[in-house]
């Protein structure tokens, strides 16, 4: 278990890279790429889901700071390939900042969940 924000942080930075690096290998054809329909459902592009990973990445960031659970739209285009890694290293960035600094005891605090106030992740325990 991650028990500092220093190795917190470095543990992340390796799954950013090898996210960031990933996603430039991805040839053009990527950018129309869907999974196949599931049960009628049709999947998200790569494009929707690199925004996904950078929003998500802001969506917890702010829960984290207490700032409650704000989603961001992604700053990208799902459509434009040119879009997607600068989408990922600004999301990462800020997430280390807002990381970066703060007491290792957050790390194991409980956050307000955002479907069933007055509880608190990880257990729903209050």
């Amino acid at each position: 278990m991650i028990t500092d924000i220093a190795s917190y942080l470095g543990f992340f930075d390796s799954l950013r890279r090898r996210t960031e690096r990933d996603v430039a290998a991805l040839p053009p054809a990527a950018v129309d790429w869907t999974p196949p329909a599931i049960e009628g459902e049709v999947g998200w592009t790569i494009g929707q889901i690199v925004g996904h990973i950078g929003s998500s990445r802001l969506y917890f960031a702010s829960a984290y700071r207490n700032e409650g659970w704000i989603w961001h739209e992604p700053a990208m285009d799902p459509r434009d390939q040119s879009t997607w890694r600068p989408w990922l290293e600004a999301s990462a960035a800020a997430l280390r900042g807002v990381a970066h600094g703060q007491p290792d005891v957050w790390l194991t605090r409980r956050i307000e969940m955002i479907d069933s106030p007055g509880e608190r992740s990880p257990d729903g325990d209050s």
